[in-house]
């Protein structure tokens, strides 16, 4: 009798999982960041791999993706993030923000290495201290956050099926302003 509840029980859990449809609308924050609120600024002395020191990501709505080099889910995500970038074009700013999970990935050149193999699709900085992971409390590889117009977080999305899950979502930010506003850089 034992056996048959254990077995049960384990069929309950692959049904459950095999029917989740990964769908992250009734989630209300992206990490500690509530949905509404401002996204958390970056600051001026950031170590980007692939943009000048100074950048200015006003004008467009911004994605900000949390990856790491050595994640196969993480490199399965730019894919989806450059299906986005042809979508939305210029209306859409991209930022890869490469939070290390092992010694050897906090390493700009192994970073740089990974953008270019990668023909990443945005602006890239390199974490290295997951200062940045921290201030908006993110807790897995890979996530993406949207942020509107006004330098709020809109909406985001944890794992694989990001441009499925963001697309709508991106849609309605891109056509209700376009070419306008975007997260808080602290850059001058």
């Amino acid at each position: 009798m034992r056996r048959l509840i254990l077995i049960a029980t384990a069929l309950l859990f692959v049904v459950a999982a095999c029917t989740d449809d990964g769908d992250n609308t009734s989630a209300t924050a992206v990490g500690a960041v509530e949905f509404g609120t401002a996204a958390p600024a970056f600051n001026a002395d950031l170590d980007w791999i692939n943009a000048a020191d100074s950048i200015d990501l006003s004008g467009t709505v911004t994605l900000v993706h949390f990856w790491r080099q050595s994640c196969l889910t993480c490199l399965d995500t730019v894919a989806e993030i450059e299906i986005l970038q042809a979508q939305f074009g210029t209306a859409l700013t991209v930022v890869g923000v490469h939070s290390p999970k092992f010694p050897r990935e906090v390493d700009a050149d192994v970073v740089r290495s990974a953008v270019q193999q990668l023909g990443y699709p945005g602006l890239v900085v390199n974490d290295a201290d997951r200062a940045i992971w921290n201030d908006w409390g993110i807790q897995a590889w890979p996530t993406v956050a949207v942020v509107d117009s006004e330098g709020n977080l809109a909406g985001g999305h944890v794992g694989v099926g990001a441009a499925a899950a963001l697309r709508p979502l991106l849609e309605d930010m891109v056509a209700a302003a376009p070419g306008t506003g975007a997260i808080p850089t602290g850059l001058g």
